[in-house]
């Protein structure tokens, strides 16, 4: 298939750096060369401006193109000698050659000196080869073998691997010769040979960060990246990443990929409606989404109501919910108020029965709830009476942290009251006012099995009107 120009220089344009014209063109070594060192450092990327017409009529193999490479080859067995081409051996192999070396652990290569110093030769013979073997040129590995290892007990100086270098590229130079034959390579797939030459430079690249990087921390103290990677993965960010990714798995073999993504995106929160929730709770006590979400998808949320409806921290009581307002006929009637007497009376009567409740609940204590009677009632004082408490700090007296611990006291007492209406609730059906049958609410999850904190009861004027229909809402 003839390659396009212009798509060429479209791939220089968008992966210059990381040679993408290059693999479009079956030219993988020079590719390689590029995604390794960033085009040369940008070098050889501008060059490959004005050099792309050229490289494409080779790989189209162009009768002028290929006419003139046959003169080439009549004048002289070997290739012109290029400048260019020499000092890309040199800085490449010396690339190479240091790549390797910081790519090999400092304590590994302390207790086996004999591994890096023969894996950077190799390394420095492969970077000359593969300049040398870039287009219609050629040459052999091992001239840039021998004079790599030939220098081999220069490799404890410092400049050692320069002069591997320049003698294997010299040697190299020597027998390089034209390429008169199609290399094989050329004929598999593009992407094969991408991710096998992009997985060697970039291995190295992770090697050679993962032993020698080091982070230097606010206090002036130096960590390893290797060490600070192994921190990372016993982090619990990383363990609670994990275990959510397994739970995901598991919920997915349970119930569906398809409920799975569903929950996903509704745990993305499109509508905001956990993001409202969350908000409207103390700063210390928000709990997180997959909480929230949790608590909806198992029944225990029904309703969240607007943040403006709840008071955090301090429970809605029956009594002090304004009564049901009056219509015209009932007024005329006279009925309007019976009704709402009957529907407090009615609350008072559950509130009161209290032995029953907590001989059927098994996480209700009497003892624990007479404590908690006794000290929300010193607390009702307290908040009603301000002048008469101890403390100092706000007009009334009292510090905000006192009026705060008060008012969560306060909440248990009224989360067991509510537990109990909970349960005459779901073990009864009840009339309403026009004399219809009413199907008791359906049970859901016990309160205080998600939630030992806070639970609040809210009654609705709705809910009076529907013979005390109850929504339960819970504050995480």
């Amino acid at each position: 298939m003839a390659k396009s120009k212009c798509f060429t220089y479209f791939l220089w344009l968008i992966g210059g750096p990381l040679g993408l014209h290059h693999f479009y063109l079956g030219r993988d070594r020079q590719a390689f060369l590029w995604w390794s060192t960033g085009g040369l450092l940008g070098v050889g990327v501008f060059r490959d401006l004005w050099r792309i017409p050229e490289y494409v009529d080779s790989a189209n193999e162009e009768p002028a193109f290929m006419q003139k490479l046959q003169q080439r080859m009549t004048r002289s067995e070997k290739p012109p000698f290029s400048t260019g081409r020499f000092f890309a051996q040199l800085w490449y192999g010396m690339f190479l050659g240091f790549l390797s070396m910081v790519a090999i652990s400092e304590d590994f290569a302390k207790e086996n000196p004999l591994v890096r110093a023969l894996i950077v030769p190799a390394a420095i013979a492969i970077g000359v080869h593969t300049v040398g073997n870039v287009g219609r040129e050629e040459g052999p590995l091992k001239p840039a073998l021998y004079g790599s290892y030939m220098l081999f007990p220069l490799f404890a100086v410092s400049e050692g691997i320069t002069y591997q270098t320049l003698l294997s590229t010299i040697l190299f130079q020597r027998q390089r010769r034209f390429r008169r034959t199609r290399e094989a390579w050329r004929d598999s797939s593009v992407c094969k040979r991408l991710i096998i030459l992009g997985s060697l430079i970039t291995g190295l690249w992770i090697s050679a960060f993962y032993f020698n990087a080091s982070i230097t921390t606010a206090e002036g103290e130096t960590i390893k990246a290797r060490d600070a990677i192994n921190h990372f993965f016993n982090s619990p960010l990383w363990r609670e990443f994990v275990a959510t990714v397994k739970q995901l798995y598991q919920k997915g073999r349970e119930k569906g990929w398809r409920q799975l993504w569903f929950d996903i995106m509704e745990s993305l929160d499109p509508q905001g409606e956990i993001n409202a929730y969350k908000m409207s709770l103390p700063e210390d006590e928000r709990p997180g989404a997959f909480e929230i979400l949790r608590a909806i998808q198992d029944g225990i949320v029904t309703d969240i109501g607007e943040p403006s409806d709840v008071p955090v921290g301090l429970p809605i009581e029956v009594d002090h919910l304004q009564q049901t307002p009056c219509s015209t006929e009932e007024s005329v009637a006279g009925t309007c108020a019976d009704s709402n007497t009957d529907a407090h009376a009615e609350d008072n009567a559950t509130d009161t029965d209290t032995t029953d409740d907590a001989d059927s609940d098994p996480d209700f204590n009497v003892a624990d709830e007479e404590q908690v009677t006794d000290e929300s009632d010193d607390d009702h004082e307290g908040i009603d009476n301000p002048g008469t408490s101890a403390g100092v700090g706000t007009p009334g007296g009292e510090p905000a942290e006192v009026i705060r611990a008060r008012k969560r006291k306060r909440s248990v007492e009224s989360w067991k009251k509510n537990r109990r209406r909970e349960d005459r609730v779901r073990g009864r059906q009840y009339t309403s006012t026009t004399g219809q049958q009413v199907e008791a609410k359906k049970p859901q999850p016990a309160c205080a099995a998600s939630c030992r904190r806070k639970c609040t009861t809210i009654f609705t004027e709705e809910d009076r009107k529907q013979d005390r229909k109850t929504i339960f809402a819970v504050t995480l």
